[in-house]
């Protein structure tokens, strides 16, 4: 993994590219952006639910991925996972500033998503969703 970053006042940015034998990934964001995405993942909803965190909350972000989708997308999945939280903790530094965090169940169509932010010390990632990759086809 190669990274580099800024957090200063002036600018909360960071870029990582991760390669292992499943997948190749490259993420960089700008916590102070203005939602502005570039996300290609080849895994459609995933893209997605990115591409909605970018303008929601407001971060710049791109991220390029490719992986061995045609075995099973959990890898792509999981790198870029990986590299957007080192990629978050770097940017964040030492995270001055911050003193909330946010948790927000809501109804959504047979669904009960419950989207929740922290910005704890060490590795996370949960999630519970059914994704495919793109056809190939």
């Amino acid at each position: 993994m190669s990274s580099t970053g800024s957090n200063t006042a002036a600018a909360r940015t960071a870029r990582m590219e991760r390669a292992t034998s499943e997948s190749s990934v490259l993420v960089e964001i700008n916590l102070d952006g203005t939602g502005v995405s570039d996300i290609d993942t080849s895994v459609p909803f995933y893209d997605h639910m990115l591409t909605a965190l970018c303008k929601h909350s407001l971060i710049d972000m791109t991220v390029k991925a490719t992986g061995d989708i045609h075995i099973d997308v959990h890898h792509t999945v999981e790198d870029v996972a990986i590299t957007f939280g080192e990629v978050l903790r770097t940017a964040l530094g030492n995270k001055a500033g911050i003193r909330r965090f946010g948790e927000a169940p809501f109804p959504w169509t047979r669904h009960w998503p419950t989207p929740s932010w922290t910005c704890q010390a060490g590795p996370t990632l949960c999630t519970a969703a059914s994704l495919r990759a793109r056809s190939t086809t």
